[in-house]
Order: structure tokens, then C-alpha cells, then sequence
């Protein structure tokens, strides 16, 4: 991974730690919500390359009734499949930074079971913030809450194309 002064501004600005964080743990107050004991550590690994690419997070239904399951394999949203694991894998070192920045600032940490928990709730809303960022923060809600009721996380992962 590039140092911080020789990333393109492109990528320091949508891959910035803090931001990562901000939208981990936005996820994380969701899934939370639902599964008190918190996320599994793969949860951000997958959550940031949906919530960060796109096309893909553009055709996240408008609400999280809508399950993780049948979204993922209706066929109008195939676009999240494609290249999914080739973004999962190329986002993993700005993941790994991102965690340990919200741990470093204390925004995430991690169970006694090894398990992801946020330690303040999410904001409600985002005045202040750009369209493109409160398009970011609500789907890392709706991941948060989808994954909440996966079930068994491998499950997700199994839809997503990629093994855990």
C-alpha cells in the first residue's frame, strides 16, 4: 500500500481510514441492533467493497425488508456479483487500516468472542454531509442490518461468490 502523500486524491479521499471507519461503524450499530454479540470479523471486508463501489450501491433496494438473499440474486442486481471478489480483495489492506484507525480512535473494538461492536451509536442522519456520503452511510445501514439477519455469515459471503 502506497504511503498517505502518494496516493492519487482519489483514492485518499474515498478509501480514507476515517471515513472507512465512519461507514464501519455505521454498519456495526446496525448489525448490532439485531445481533447483540456483534459482527463477525469478515463483516467489514465485505460490507466496504458493496457500500463503496458504486453501481453497486445504487441498486441497493430502498429498504432492508427487501432480503440480502433475494436482492443478491435477482438478476437487475447481478452487478454487486460481478468483480466482487477481485474489489474484496483488492480493498483488504485499506480495510486493515481502517480498522485499526476506528480502534486506534476508539470507534470499534472487539469482544472477549472476537466479535466487531461499535462504541457509540451511528448518527441518525447527516445534514452536513454530501449526497454521495449519505448514499454511503445508508447503505453501510442496510448492510449492517441485512447481515444482522443472514443468519450464519458464511452465508453472505457463499451469495456474494467468494469463500470465507
Amino acid at each position: 500500500m502506497k504511503e498517505w502523500a502518494n496516493r492519487p486524491p482519489e483514492i485518499a479521499a474515498l478509501l480514507n481510514p476515517a471515513f472507512c471507519g465512519f461507514l464501519m461503524s455505521t454498519g456495526l450499530d446496525a448489525y448490532t441492533q439485531n445481533v447483540n454479540e456483534g459482527a463477525p470479523y469478515a463483516f467489514p471486508f465485505v460490507m466496504l467493497p458493496l457500500v463503496l463501489h458504486k453501481p453497486t450501491r445504487q441498486a441497493f433496494p430502498r429498504s432492508s425488508r427487501t432480503a440480502f438473499s433475494a436482492w443478491i440474486t435477482n438478476a437487475d442486481t447481478a452487478i454487486a456479483k460481478v468483480g466482487f471478489a477481485e474489489r474484496a480483495k483488492n480493498m483488504a489492506p485499506y480495510v486493515k487500516e481502517a480498522l485499526a484507525f476506528a480502534m486506534q480512535h476508539n470507534s470499534i473494538y472487539v469482544t472477549e468472542s472476537g466479535r466487531l461492536k461499535t462504541s457509540n451509536p451511528a448518527p441518525k442522519s447527516f445534514p452536513n454531509a454530501t449526497q454521495e456520503v449519505n448514499e454511503c452511510a445508508r447503505a453501510a445501514l442496510m448492510c449492517g442490518k441485512w447481515f444482522s439477519m443472514v443468519g450464519d455469515f458464511k452465508t453472505a459471503m457463499a451469495l456474494l461468490g467468494v469463500k470465507p
